[in-house]
Order: C-alpha cells, then structure tokens, then sequence
C-alpha cells in the first residue's frame, strides 16, 4: 500500500479525485441548508476522532500528531490537507472564527488568558519549538470548541457529544469481538483506540448520556438503550475501573442535580459543592486501595499501579518551576532518554519512566506552574456558578448535564491525564464552560 502511494501517478490520480470530490462539497456547501448540515458531520466527525482512534486513516488525522518532536512532510499533510478542505469547503461558516475566538476574552477571561500562557511557554521550555507546535494545535482545539459552544445550542451540543460517542461505541464493538488483534488489549477491550483505560473512560461517559437520553426521550428511545447496552458491555470487558465509577458517578451526579433543581441559588451551590465534595472523597478512596472495594469489586491491585508513589515525586518536579511551569508539553518527553525532565521524577523501582502525571490537575501545574493552574480555578468555579445558574433557570432537562460532566470531568482526572491536553474532555470542558456563560449572559433558558 505504501509503495502504490508513493508512485507519482497514483498520487496525481489520488490528487484529482480529491480535487473534483473538494469542488462538489464546495458547491454543495454554498446553499445554507446543505451548509448547516455539513457542518454538523464535521463537529460530530472532529469530536468522533479527538478520541485519538488507532486505525487506519483515522489516526492520521489527529491533530496529535502535528505536536510529533520528529515527523514527515507527508504525516503534516495527511492533517493539514484535510483541515484546510474542510475550512475551505465551509468558510462561509469558519470566516468569523476569529471574532468567535475573541470573544472567549469576555465569556471566560481566566480561561482565555491560560491559553495566551500556553502559546507564550514555549519561551521558558527546554525544547522551545516542541512546545510552541504543541501549544499552537491545543490554542487552536480550544478556540475550535469555543466556537461550536458560541455557534450552537446545548441541546445541539449534548447531540454531537452523544452521537460521537455512538460512533465510538459501535466501532470499539466490532473490532473488539471481530478484530481481536486491534481490538483486545493486554487487560481487555480496547476497541480502536489506544488502551482499555481510555476506552472504558470514555464509554463509562457514553453509557451515562444514552442513558438519559433513553429516558428523556421517548421517540429514541429503542437506539439510546440499545447504545447504553453496548456502552456497558465494553466498559465491562475493558477490564478497567475507571468508566465504571465514571459511569456510577454520572447517573448519582444526574439524580442529585435534578433535586438540586428545585432549590434556589444558594442551596443548589451548596449542594453541587458537597457533590464534588462526595465525588472526589470517593474518588480519592478507590485510589487508597481498600481491598474490598479494589480488588474483589474493580479488580485493581493494591497500588493504584503506582500513581501515588508518582504524584508525590511530581511535588518535587513542581517545586522546582512552581510558577510557569515547564512550558506546554515541555516535562514529559521520552524521546530525549535521559535529558527527559521527567526521569528524575517519574522512574520506578523497574527503570520505567512514566509517560504523563495520571492527573490531569497535576499535568496543568507541570505545564503552566501555579499561575496557570490558578487561572484554570478561576475557569472552573466560574463554570460552577453558570451551571447552577443555568440549573435553576432552565427547563429543560438537559440542563442537568453541564454539572453532571463537569464532574466527570473531575473523577476522570484524578487518575487520568485528560484535562489540557489534545483530548475529548478538554474540548468538553470548553464547550461546557463557555456554552454556560452565553446562556447566563444572555439568559438563553431555553437553550
């Protein structure tokens, strides 16, 4: 296959092909119907593959790989090419990306001004270009979900996040059971992505929203269960317990919004506050290991695979750049072996470095220090105050589910490394965050 693309004429052939089939859209896209509903396949489409799927052209197109220390002319245009086409074929809609992206100065000030650190961190990083492509590709996913949050409804978000996820579920389904030398892993299911933890996470979050889904709306009712099913089968045999407490977590999170609901502001804070509270202490007790909860129950082993031992050592790391940081994507970096910042921190008894912290709060620090993570506090709270806002103004019953993810987001972060890096639940948080502050700002209650 490799040898027929670099054949000249299969490329010229490819290359025409390409070129008629980026017309046709082109004119396809100039009526705005057709416009709407392109756009809508693409913010479901990039939602579907920030997942990072490993097969085939799939992984091509995540954007990760543009943030590679080493990477061929080819793998930067198997993402850029695509990208352009598809700002090209829709630049009626992407043309006012720019005033959407500074708009997000107003809606979420701290979390604008964390990105304006990220992008400038590549001066104090060891490896200064490394850092600046990473930081570019992650300024730009925010300012990319920015604009979908300012663009759409939280109906219409919840909807793409769902679907996104049913295409997940689907594909992690067949390959696991079909495909089981992609799909099986050392633990369990992988399906297409790159290991049991991330899949069980991210199926524990889509068995939760089909769920409601499957009781809020009678009409999809029969494809929502039937999602929900195939959800928890992979979140089972994944063998991983992370999507089952998320999963556990979202339905308590979603019952306990919907009586917080009734109450005025101040109680409704309060009690969004002590749900945190509960989920974190109840997190943080699956990550103390009682053996009847780990071991009989989930099925982990008595050190947490060592994240403990880890997370003290990265104190460390920290103190000794605890106010910037060392720049996006700047701490962890394997591929310099022993100049890697992180081996003195992150090396084990074995000789095996880890690759990141297994908590996202920690990796915001790592990257940009005590300023950076304070600016995200700042971010998060306000979240927090726009969702309880947004809780008891709205009717809809959906407005149970920005709270309900930001929780999520909270327990999957704990022992995971998801928060601001190139990953669905960044792109989750910035919706949520900014789709709440157009709603409350502009009291959108119905949206």
């Amino acid at each position: 296959m490799k040898e027929l693309i670099k054949d000249p004429l299969i490329l010229l052939a490819i290359a025409i092909v390409g070129f008629v089939f980026l017309l046709l859209a082109f004119q396809y896209a100039t009526k705005p119907k057709n416009a709407d509903l392109l756009e809508k396949m693409v913010v479901i489409g990039a939602l579907f593959l920030i997942t990072q799927p490993t097969i085939g052209p799939l992984l091509l197109l995540h954007p990760e790989g543009l943030t590679a220390h080493e990477a061929s002319a080819i793998s930067y245009l198997a993402r850029i090419v695509p990208y352009s086409a598809v700002i090209f074929v829709l630049k009626y809609r992407y043309i006012k990306i720019l005033q959407f992206s500074l708009m997000l100065f107003v809606l979420d000030p701290a979390l604008a001004v964390l990105q304006v650190i990220v992008l400038l961190s590549f001066t104090w990083s060891e490896t200064p270009s490394y850092s600046l492509k990473g930081a570019i590709v992650q300024v730009g996913l925010t300012i990319f979900s920015a604009y979908i949050a300012q663009r759409y409804s939280w109906h219409d978000i919840c909807k793409f996040i769902r679907f996104s996820l049913g295409i997940l579920a689907v594909l992690n389904l067949l390959y696991s059971v079909a495909v089981p030398s992609v799909g099986v892993g050392f633990k369990g299911w992988r399906g297409i992505l790159g290991h049991e933890n991330s899949t069980s996470s991210l199926m524990g979050l889509s068995g939760g929203l089909w769920l409601f889904e499957a009781y809020v709306n009678s009409q999809n009712r029969r494809l929502a269960i039937g999602m929900f099913l195939i959800s928890i089968l992979i979140v089972q045999n994944a063998n991983s317990a992370g999507g089952k407490v998320q999963l556990m977590a979202l339905i308590a999170s979603v019952l306990w919004l919907s009586f917080l609901k009734r109450l005025n502001f101040k109680l409704a804070l309060t009690g969004v506050i002590i749900l945190l509270i509960f989920v974190i202490s109840g997190t943080i007790i699956f990550l103390e290991n009682t053996e009847t909860i780990v071991v009989d129950v989930l099925g982990k082993d008595m050190t947490f695979n060592g994240r403990i031992p880890l997370w003290t050592n990265l104190m460390g790391a920290i103190a000794n750049s605890p106010f910037l940081g060392y720049g996006y994507h700047g701490f962890w970096q394997e591929w310099r072996g022993e100049d890697n910042p992180a081996v003195a921190y992150a090396t084990n008894d074995y000789g095996w470095t880890a690759p990141h912290a297994h908590n996202g709060f920690l990796e915001i620090v790592l990257y940009t220090g005590i300023v950076g993570f304070i600016l995200f506090a700042i971010s998060f709270f306000k979240t927090i105050v726009f969702g309880v806002i947004y809780l008891i103004r709205s009717e809809n019953q959906e407005a149970v589910l920005p709270l309900a993810m930001i929780t999520i987001l909270v327990v999957s972060n704990i022992s995971l490394s998801q928060l601001m890096d190139i990953h669905p639940m960044w792109m989750y948080y910035v919706m949520i965050t900014v789709r709440l502050s157009v709603n409350v700002e502009r009291n959108e209650n119905s949206s």
